[in-house]
């Protein structure tokens, strides 16, 4: 700010720290402290969507109590949230502006395969059954899912996925089922209208 108030046409502290600071950050962070934040969020994988997603809450100004959860102290821990009045809350309007929520959602993304379906899961209130995954997409995430400590709701979309794909291997065959069982009515039914021809022409004849 003194290099700025040597200037002609000085900028306020506002757009000193937007273009100094927040804009393109990952560049301008020397010495670094935004990237430690960064990587203490997303150096392990297992743990990286939960925190996040936790995150993404406390941001979005949903009241979040303190409840000295291992989860909570890993973002306390970072610096990225503090503690008010026993809810947490992120630390500063720096920290809100860099680690928004297009970052947040950048980072899911890298850590989910199928971060686009499971956002609209959720934006649909748990109940867009067409965003679940099926076939390759879903055996991809449960291969994916192994091994990794999911968040609650990756957990409910995985299971519904599933059994929304047994449901419909279940309607399918079902289906199958019922198609093989008209086949043979209607193959039936030609060969009595066959029998009943023959039958009448041979009286006819007689």
């Amino acid at each position: 700010m003194v290099e700025e108030s040597q200037k002609d046409n000085h900028r306020s502290v506002e757009q000193v720290v937007r273009v100094r600071i927040i804009e393109n950050w990952e560049l301008q962070d020397e010495p670094e402290h935004l990237r430690t934040i960064c990587r203490r969020i997303l150096r392990d994988e297992e743990r990286a969507a939960y925190l996040l997603e936790l995150y993404q809450q406390i941001r979005g100004s949903a009241e979040v109590l303190n409840n000295d959860s291992i989860e909570q102290s890993e973002l306390l821990l970072s610096g990225l949230v503090s503690k008010q009045q026993d809810k947490l809350k992120v630390s500063n309007q720096i920290y809100q502006e860099v680690f928004n929520q297009n970052w947040v959602e950048g980072e899911l993304k890298k850590l989910r395969p199928y971060s686009e379906t499971f956002k609209a899961w959720v934006a649909s209130g748990f109940a867009d059954e067409s965003r679940l995954l099926r076939g390759n997409a879903l055996f991809d995430a449960e291969e994916w899912a192994k091994d990794k400590n999911l968040s609650y709701q990756d957990k409910q979309f995985l299971a519904a996925s599933r059994e929304k794909e047994i449901q419909e291997e279940i309607a399918a065959r079902e289906k199958e089922a019922q198609l093989e069982r008209e086949r043979k009515d209607r193959e039936a039914t030609e060969e009595r209208n066959l029998l009943l021809t023959w039958t009448l022409d041979k009286i006819v004849r007689s």
